[in-house]
């Protein structure tokens, strides 16, 4: 009779000796990491041309707020474009309008600045012993409005030359004595008379009237001229005429 082998149960209350399983490897032999998918072998993990948190083949993420400074420098730059544009059209607007206006009504033109303010007087001459009433011929003036004892009255006639810069529009005064050349006695003088330049630079002629106070006997005299600034207080220029006989 064979002897039956019966496996021999440990006593009640000892303790079971524990049963370690058997250690798994991770996909790739040998206990060594597993590649990424599309990494070199050998290579990191992260390593295959990705950014790790990203999806295979993705494009790198920007970094926050790059995209939104780039925009919004090409936006200002844009802005500045337009602003330019928009000056240079209305410059050159107005430039075309005001020369239009200038062709139709030159007078509108502003002129420039003279370079300087001055006046002259120059080519005294003397026209003597002749008759008020003929001097208003000469210039061309009516005598209805004068009496005979007026038109009668003796004198002469002198006429000088005047260039103006820089007083467009502005009454001049101009003075006139008559002086005794051996005495130097003032016989006459008025203050009545206005230049008045009609330019920048203006120039012409101009007639005076002299009346001579009669005498005893002829006086050798002369004429002095002399042209104020609008003030009338300080001259602008001065002309002498030669001595001549009056009276």
């Amino acid at each position: 009779m064979s002897a039956r082998t019966r496996r021999r149960r440990p006593p009640r209350g000892a303790a079971r000796p524990a049963v370690s399983p058997a250690p798994r490897a991770e996909p790739g032999a040998g206990g060594a990491p597993a590649a990424e998918p599309g990494a070199a072998p050998g290579a990191a993990p992260g390593a295959a041309g990705t950014v790790p948190g990203t999806a295979p083949g993705a494009a790198p993420a920007a970094e926050p707020g790059a995209a939104g400074a780039a925009g919004g420098a090409g936006g200002r730059r844009s802005l500045a474009l337009r602003i330019a544009r928009g000056a240079a059209g209305a410059v050159g607007f107005v430039a075309t309008l005001l020369g239009v206006i200038f062709v139709l009504w030159p007078s509108l033109k502003p002129e420039g600045p003279p370079p300087a303010k001055s006046a002259t007087l120059t080519n005294a001459t003397v026209d003597r012993n002749l008759t008020f009433g003929q001097y208003l011929d000469r210039i061309e003036q009516s005598r209805s409005s004068y009496q005979p004892a007026d038109l009668r009255k003796r004198g002469a006639i002198v006429q000088f030359d005047y260039r103006i810069e820089g007083y467009k529009g502005k009454r001049l005064p101009l003075r006139w004595q008559l002086v005794d050349s051996r005495s130097g006695d003032q016989l006459a003088h008025s203050r009545d008379m206005r230049l008045i330049a009609e330019a920048g630079t203006d120039r012409g002629n101009w007639p005076q009237w002299i009346p001579i106070p009669a005498g005893r006997r002829p006086r050798r005299v002369f004429v002095q001229l002399q042209l104020y600034e609008p003030s009338g207080r300080f001259p602008l220029s001065r002309l002498r005429t030669p001595v001549f006989r009056g009276g």
